[in-house]
């Protein structure tokens, strides 16, 4: 019984890691990915401007070289063998903490944040870093260090940081807890005045007016400078947990970990709640006090705050919930991967009958358009996938990035007054070429 068990669960593995790889597959080759995909970008001066990740910056030019293909596998390869090494730690169970780290890279989340294939793969090297030193130096240093690193790439890796001290975090006294998130909060501080100091001394260096790190417009930010901003922040972000408790994938994470934990008898260490709790709240009350926008794609933490329950729990109930929640987003991530696969390949479709243009496409690009006939252009958002946002988006989220996809350097929107009728035509004028929807 015992050796088919075991089989049982190897044969899991191989086909949950089987349909992972075919869904990174599919995430690779797409007809476009964001607008504003590293891909895309001629530079990412204002992108560090807007968000002060210092270390894209330096190596941007770099990483955007390497295709889709080789940055999504190589995102993925590092946070599964991150995931597997924190889940070791706990479980002392190889199978079992395979079976952890495929259910992490199987977060919605992590699907959404590939649209930008560029970016992630950065932060994951920076994860990477960070658990190699992390029995080798000195925990305030560490935490010091991720702070300062998270912020120059994504901020989201910080609070993954007590992961690798969860073995020993949910066995440690109060004073130790209390210390540790101390220092684990005045890191994540120091990580953004350090940001802030480069982009300063950069704009100081090649700007007529240094300035700090100024939050784009799209993040609608709302900074505290009362007691009335602060509960208004603090009740808009408990909102959205509420939200995304109720209406995201994290409504059939719960209801399997609380039907198991039943099923089990056994109850999870107080401690293990408390770091659960603490980890899954993190990335939503670090936006409080500037008040933005809390993006899905950003909620990877929060999703592996839940997945961390499922580790404490007694065989065989630990193998089946972690393989029923993977098969469960498996199919959730699946859909996201087709439906904007499908999506991206109907955009590509209006182009083909100018696709010789895009042969040595380079410069910028013109388009000639109707904006009161946007609504010809929409895709039926009633099978949207949950987390995939403004798809019908005309100029931003399917023009724009399928042509720089395509080679241009350049798009620009001309209104015009004439009716859409399914025609796509060229023509080229001063040494530019111009798209008429007609």
């Amino acid at each position: 019984m015992l050796i088919n068990k075991c089989i049982i669960k190897k044969v899991a593995i191989v086909v949950l890691l089987l349909l992972t790889s075919y869904n990174v597959y599919n995430m690779s080759f797409l007809d476009f990915y964001r607008h504003d995909s590293g891909y895309y970008l001629d530079t990412y001066v204002w992108k560090l401007i807007n968000e002060g990740r210092w270390v894209y910056f330096l190596y941007f030019n770099y990483v955007k070289q390497l295709p889709p293909i080789v940055n999504i596998s190589l995102y993925f390869s590092i946070m599964l063998f991150f995931f597997y090494k924190v889940s070791f730690e706990i479980s002392d169970n190889h199978d079992d903490s395979i079976l952890f780290s495929l259910l992490c890279v199987n977060s919605p989340t992590l699907y959404i944040l590939l649209l930008w294939p560029v970016l992630p793969v950065l932060s994951s090297i920076i994860l990477l870093i960070l658990l190699h030193y992390s029995k080798k130096i000195d925990l305030k240093f560490l935490l010091l260090l991720s702070g300062i690193l998270s912020f120059a790439t994504y901020s989201n890796v910080h609070f993954l940081m007590p992961l690798l001290f969860l073995n020993s975090l949910t066995k440690s006294s109060a004073s130790f807890t209390i210390n540790f998130i101390l220092i684990w909060v005045g890191s994540f501080i120091i990580g953004y005045v350090t940001s802030n100091l480069f982009v300063y001394f950069f704009t100081y260096l090649y700007f007529d007016e240094p300035m700090f790190i100024k939050l784009a417009d799209w993040r609608n930010p709302n900074p505290i400078n009362s007691m009335q901003s602060l509960m208004g922040n603090f009740h808009i972000t408990v909102s959205r947990i509420i939200s995304d408790l109720v209406y995201s994938e994290m409504r059939y994470i719960i209801l399997v970990l609380f039907s198991f934990i039943i099923l089990s008898q056994r109850r999870i260490p107080v401690k293990a709640y408390f770091w659960s709790v603490i980890i899954f709240s993190s990335f939503y009350f670090s936006n409080i006090y500037h008040g933005i926008i809390i993006s899905y794609r950003s909620l990877l933490t929060s999703f592996v705050a839940l997945f961390i329950l499922f580790m404490f729990l007694k065989p065989p109930y630990r193998s089946i919930s972690l393989i029923l929640c993977s098969f469960i987003l498996l199919a959730f991530n699946f859909e996201k991967v087709i439906w904007f696969k499908d999506v991206s390949s109907t955009v590509a479709q209006r182009f083909n009958s100018i696709s010789h243009i895009f042969n040595g496409a380079d410069g910028k690009v013109y388009v000639h358009w109707n904006k009161n006939e946007e609504y010809k252009f929409f895709f039926d958002t009633k099978e949207q996938p949950f987390g995939i946002e403004h798809i019908n988006d005309f100029e931003y989220r399917q023009v724009r990035p399928y042509l720089l996809a395509q080679g241009f350097d350049n798009v620009q929107f001309l209104y015009t007054n004439t009716e859409y009728m399914g025609v796509v035509r060229t023509t080229r004028i001063d040494d530019h070429w111009h798209i008429y929807f007609e």
